[in-house]
């Protein structure tokens, strides 16, 4: 069974308000409780924090064998690098989120650097001006420019 298969089986064992839930943290990778209650238009937190663990990580546990969403007093998000407390995070043990890379461009002076997260070291020909630098599963390119 594929990863989208995973996915597509969870997503059908759970009640829409709860898919819409599962559905709200994928798309943003972290929310707080309040914007998840704001989103949904719960009634009070309670019922937020019941969708997650005893409809969506009980049947995320069944079926992935792991909880989906997971609940970090502070996290580093390694997309932004912005730090982020209290959140409800999306769990990305199967590689949904794979295709969608973190990417900045940074413009200073002559030079664009672009710094993306990547799973595959790809291969750049020597014919332009370059530095390339990979560390940790991040690769850095500095190009020059025009």
């Amino acid at each position: 069974m594929d990863n989208r298969n995973f996915l597509s089986d969870l997503l059908d064992s759970i009640d829409s308000i709860s898919k819409i839930l599962l559905l709200d943290v994928w798309w943003r990778r972290h929310a707080s409780i309040v914007d998840l209650r704001r989103d949904l238009s719960c009634r009070n937190d309670f019922e937020i924090i019941y969708r997650i663990k005893h409809i969506i990580n009980t049947n995320s546990e069944k079926i992935l064998g792991y909880s989906i969403i997971v609940f970090k007093e502070s996290k580093i998000d390694p997309c932004d690098g912005k730090q982020w407390f209290f959140q409800w995070w999306f769990v990305d043990e199967i590689g949904l989120n794979k295709e969608f890379s973190c990417m900045d461009i940074y413009s200073e002076g002559n030079k664009i650097t672009l710094i993306a997260s990547v799973n595959v070291v790809p291969r750049i020909p020597n014919e332009m001006s370059h530095i390339i630098e990979y560390r940790n599963g991040v690769l850095k390119i500095t190009l020059d420019k025009e």
